[in-house]
């Protein structure tokens, strides 16, 4: 697989360039003949059309990548691919439900470099799913691991966020305003303003 051009595409997904990343994702399938960096690529058009909100044509993307390939590499990508389109779907507890099994059959993956990233990324979405639905408890030591991990601006001002949501739910009000403060000092000017009638 030509790596210089697929990180190109994984470049242009992540700066909102979506439908130029599809091109590139495309091509790439296209010139490939090894099952598993063919899997690899359609987990990657997966998340691009998730993104796009096109959740059917990512699932089938999903499937075909695990009917090329049964690398655990690539079924622990394609379960947390699955459980991000329960997300976007608003079935929460079928997502969270999913991503319990994912740390049972692939937890172990957190220490290999190459999946570390996907095991921060699994339990960044366990603390938030779990903030949604109000099991704040439970949320919050997830959400205290994820502040330890590289995350994205967006992400980690959503952890910030969601974790001052669950101090406050939990009476912890000085944790909590931290946490506020931390978000609206990373935030939009929008949370900004909303936030500063409150602290």
């Amino acid at each position: 697989m030509d790596t210089e051009r697929f990180n190109h595409a994984i470049a242009l997904r992540d700066s909102g360039q979506l439908e130029e990343s599809l091109r590139e994702i495309r091509e790439l399938e296209r010139s490939t003949t090894d099952p598993t960096e063919k899997a690899s690529i359609l987990l990657n058009e997966s998340t691009c059309l998730t993104i796009m909100g096109r959740l059917g044509d990512a699932r089938e993307r999903l499937r075909r990548a695990l009917e090329l390939s049964s690398e655990e590499a690539i079924r622990a990508e394609a379960g947390f691919g699955e459980a991000v389109l329960h997300w976007h779907e608003r079935k929460q507890d079928l997502a969270l439900g999913e991503l319990n099994q994912w740390l049972e059959k692939y937890g172990h993956l957190s220490g290999s470099a190459d999946l570390r990233a996907l095991y921060d990324s699994v339990q960044t979405k366990r603390g938030l799913l779990l903030k949604e639905l109000a099991r704040f408890q439970e949320a919050l030591p997830v959400l205290e691991e994820c502040t330890g991990f590289e995350l994205g601006c967006h992400d980690r001002e959503d952890v910030q966020y969601s974790l001052g949501v669950c101090y406050m739910k939990m009476g912890r009000l000085d944790d909590a305003k931290a946490e506020f403060v931390e978000t609206v000092k990373a935030g939009s000017q929008a949370l900004r303003v909303a936030w500063s009638h409150y602290f």
